[in-house]
């Protein structure tokens, strides 16, 4: 039976921040997906570079931040082993960081079962040799007079040495391959077919570990297998800029080598060891990675997650939490990859014995994740549990949310009236006479009287349209065309056109609720006689963003 929504029955969102294997297999957002696709790219071009005899190599650097799914990306990777062979090394977790400890973290990351991989595809490669009359090959294979009566195929003998139903002479094999008349090659492949893989574990020193992994990559490249070789945390110490510097020098056959640094690290490098840095950035692909711009990119990681653990999501469903991960990152400021995988987590956690996660569900992570942080951009400061208070409770529709305005910029006149930054504040509607206009006389939803003598109104103007008409403001213009005040202010979420601009209406443009949000907390506060020395501070900001009141 499922113990979470959408019938998971394990939570698919770790607490851990770096991914195991088996969660390193999903990859959402399309950036990231890209640069999936980009090194796929580059992979298929060298195996089609070493089917034509060619021995290639080549480099791809990430660079971003901390958390914008680097290391994910580069795990991820590894598990795609059908297409390639992947050595992943993360350099936080070796010591000292030079080519010699590079080296031993390649050996002991790659699979198993690899060396055997090499033994077998090497001795099918000699048959090969062998068929297209190498005579090294055939004595290698120990390819006699009796075999060639019998009519029996190099390959056959090949794989009859895999299967241990025959022997080899390795004395003649330096003549077989023309990848294998240097030292390290050849070295490689004989202890490759004596089994002995003990033997590249270990390195004595920089050059004795250069050589393997050389003679290694040669040998994986003979096969017509890619290594991918993925560096995680560079920086710029001294040993570990050699030992990149020497991999990229030797362009080590058949192997795409994945550099992967966190942001300033590369000026970094180009500080310490400016040829260093020129070979990365002369990297046939460069990628940058950061946080996502878009809550879509973070709905499509929420997603691949959910349907790799199969999770049964409807339409209904899908949009439903779309929409929440996009409240997240628009109204609570949620932006980072790890903080909304978090929250989906804690969410589910909530939502535990029903069939979908909901806005209470939302909610209560939200609080559970950021307890005491402040609203993102809030002049008010307003804590995340109050902000969420505050919409749920008094910014239901249009209407309550133009009330609670309304009702905090009297209330905030009434502060700057107490703190003698302005001479008069109105408590409630004023009439505002307007001889000569369509009517007798206007209303202002707020008015205030300024120390110097003006004479301002406020009107609050929230609509669900997209743009002020004419006669939504009909009222306003009247009031700044025949009433007796220098200027009138209309708090709007809406865009207007030009032709509503006059030289006393100033628009306040309330860019989204939690701009809304900062004069409703204040209200409460006020109200409540609860304002802090930091509250008072923060109003006068309010002020000041409103155009009110005199703070010299």
């Amino acid at each position: 039976m499922a113990e979470y929504p959408y019938g998971l029955s394990i939570n698919p969102f770790s607490h851990v921040p770096t991914p195991s294997l088996t969660a390193a297999k999903v990859l959402g957002g399309r950036r990231w997906k890209e640069v999936r696709d980009r090194i796929l790219v580059c992979v298929d071009e060298l195996r089609e570079a070493m089917l034509r005899g060619e021995q290639v190599f080549s480099i791809v650097s990430i660079v971003g931040p901390l958390g914008t799914g680097k290391t994910h990306l580069a795990l991820h990777m590894k598990t795609l082993k059908d297409k390639f062979e992947c050595a992943y090394v993360d350099l936080t977790r070796i010591e000292p960081k030079d080519l010699k400890s590079i080296y031993s973290a390649i050996v002991k990351d790659l699979r198993n079962d690899f060396f055997q991989e090499l033994h077998d595809g090497l001795i099918l490669k000699l048959g090969e040799r062998a068929e297209e009359g190498n005579d090294y090959a055939m004595k290698v294979l120990k390819i006699g007079l009796f075999d060639r009566i019998l009519g029996r195929r190099a390959s056959s003998i090949a794989e009859n040495i895999i299967n241990k139903r025959r022997t080899m002479n390795l004395s003649y094999l330096k003549g077989t391959l023309p990848e294998l008349a240097e030292n390290c090659a050849l070295e490689s492949a004989l202890r490759i077919l004596s089994k002995d893989s003990l033997w590249f574990l270990e390195a004595k020193d920089f050059n004795d570990a250069l050589e393997k992994l050389k003679g290694l990559a040669t040998i994986t490249c003979i096969i017509g297998k890619v290594l991918l070789i993925e560096i995680d945390e560079i920086s710029a110490t001294k040993p570990l800029m050699d030992g990149m510097k020497a991999m990229i020098n030797e362009k080590l056959p058949g192997v795409v080598l994945v550099s992967i640094l966190r942001s300033g690290v590369e000026t970094e490098i180009g500080e310490a060891d400016p040829s260093l840095y020129d070979r990365l950035r002369k990297a046939p692909f460069t990628c940058s990675l950061s946080q996502p711009d878009d809550p879509e990119q973070i709905w499509d990681i929420i997603r691949e997650y959910l349907k790799f653990h199969s999770a049964i999501i409807t339409e209904e469903d899908g949009e439903a939490l779309r929409n929440l991960i996009r409240y997240a990152y628009d109204e609570v400021g949620m932006t980072e990859i790890r903080e909304l995988l978090a929250l989906i987590r804690e969410a589910l956690e909530l939502a535990k014995g029903t069939n979908r996660i909901g806005d209470e569900h939302l909610i209560g992570a939200i609080i559970r994740i950021r307890p005491n942080a402040e609203l993102k951009g809030s002049i008010m400061r307003i804590p995340i549990p109050d902000y969420l208070r505050i919409i749920r409770t008094s910014m239901k529709t249009l209407e309550e949310t133009s009330y609670g305005l309304t009702r905090a910029i009297r209330d905030l006149g009434r502060y700057l009236f107490i703190r003698e930054a302005i001479f008069y504040a109105h408590g409630a509607s004023r009439r505002i006479d307007t001889p000569g206009g369509s009517k007798s006389f206007r209303l202002a939803d707020a008015y205030f009287e300024e120390k110097d003598g003006r004479k301002i109104a406020v009107n609050v103007k929230l609509t669900e349209k997209e743009c002020l008409t004419k006669q939504e403001i009909d009222d306003t213009l009247e009031i700044v065309e025949h009433g007796r005040v220098d200027q009138a202010i209309v708090l709007t979420n809406a865009a207007y056109s030009r032709d509503l601009e006059h030289p006393k209406l100033v628009f306040e443009k309330m860019a989204d609720r939690r701009s809304i949000a900062d004069y409703l907390y204040f209200s409460e506060k006020f109200q409540a006689s609860r304002l802090t020395e930091n509250d008072e501070k923060n109003a006068i900001r309010l002020a000041k963003c409103l155009g009110v009141g005199y703070w010299g």
